[in-house]
């Protein structure tokens, strides 16, 4: 079904076609009332056109069953509080059903770590002119704006940095979570193109035993560990300190936020990290939801966190 023209929009919101394209422009000199009345009908009508106004409603929702979403999801959350927004805080994964109920009057919807992007779909059935937008998890071209960590030029820098010192690298991936999953195919792909001379294994895992048994059989098969996210370095750092291992780790995460999410005083066992800064995220979010496009049917924008690699020991490394 086409969307109707903005002169029959016009005609149908009792107002002239120059005072609609000034709301569409944002101008100052409309009505507050008009401006409320003709934004209400674009927005239904399929043309996503930000009322300033008012203050908008921004549902953020904790996505998956994960510390780090958890952990994202509040601080934007406590960012847009900042922002003059009226924030709500949701979590789809235990209570989908509070979910829908704050979706009906939103203006926008956050997606922490999201990973089924069915969630896109059944926020705009809900809400028609609902902005929506995803942080990390899955890129669903439904959103209007992604925005997630550079996994190809991060883990391009991990693998240019571990293929050039060491012949034998173990690539942790979980494949239940689509970043860690990405990383390590792009790692291992970046590997087998450029440097098929070093080994490259990646090692699957689904919970902390996995990770255990995997160290205790191959503690000697490799040099250097490429860790996706916090949950291997802290299982395995443990052991790595008993046997006072020289196994160089490099992990995709600062270090510094795994610890404050998961309470530890400590950054121990690790070498190096790629870096992105989170506080830069929220930055993101907020200038986006200011300056988002007017009308819904324009090029989706896909943000990437810029990332570089910190190290943090001396451990120079050396082929084996």
């Amino acid at each position: 079904m086409r969307r109707p023209t903005l002169k029959k929009l016009a005609e149908q919101s009792g107002c002239s076609e120059s005072t609609l394209y000034r709301v569409l422009r944002e101008a100052a000199n409309v009505k507050p009332a008009t401006r409320e009345a003709v934004v209400r009908l674009l927005n239904i009508h399929g043309y996503m056109v930000q009322n300033s106004g008012k203050i908008e409603k921004v549902v953020v929702d904790v996505s998956i069953d994960n510390l780090y979403s958890e952990w994202i999801a509040g601080n934007v959350f406590k960012r847009l509080q900042l922002e003059n927004y009226n924030t709500v805080l949701t979590d789809s994964f235990r209570h989908p059903g509070k979910l829908r109920k704050e979706l009906a009057d939103a203006d926008v919807v956050i997606f922490s770590g999201i990973q089924n992007s069915e969630w896109f779909r059944i926020a705009r059935d809900i809400s028609p002119s609902v902005y929506r937008v995803s942080l990390f998890g899955e890129n669903a071209p439904e959103a209007e704006l992604h925005i997630a960590a550079d996994n190809l030029g991060g883990t391009h820098i991990a693998a240019d940095f571990l293929c050039s010192r060491f012949g034998r690298i173990a690539v942790f991936a979980n494949p239940s979570q689509k970043d860690s999953a990405q990383r390590s195919s792009i790692f291992c792909g970046h590997v087998s193109l450029y440097y098929p001379q070093v080994r490259c294994d990646m090692i699957c895992y689904n919970s902390h035993l996995d990770l255990i048994k995997f160290y205790e059989n191959h503690k000697e098969d490799y040099d250097a560990y490429f860790y996706q996210n916090g949950t291997p370095w802290l299982t395995l750092a443990p052991l790595l300190t008993r046997d006072k291992a020289k196994i160089f780790r490099l992990m995709f995460n600062n270090p510094e936020d795994i610890c404050e999410i998961r309470k530890n005083k400590e950054i121990s066992e690790l070498d190096a990290y790629i870096d992105f800064n989170v506080d830069s995220l929220q930055d993101f979010v907020a200038f986006y939801l200011r300056n988002r496009p007017l009308l819904r049917e324009q090029p989706r924008i896909i943000a990437l966190l810029p990332t570089k690699l910190i190290k943090i020991t001396q451990h120079a490394g050396g082929r084996h």
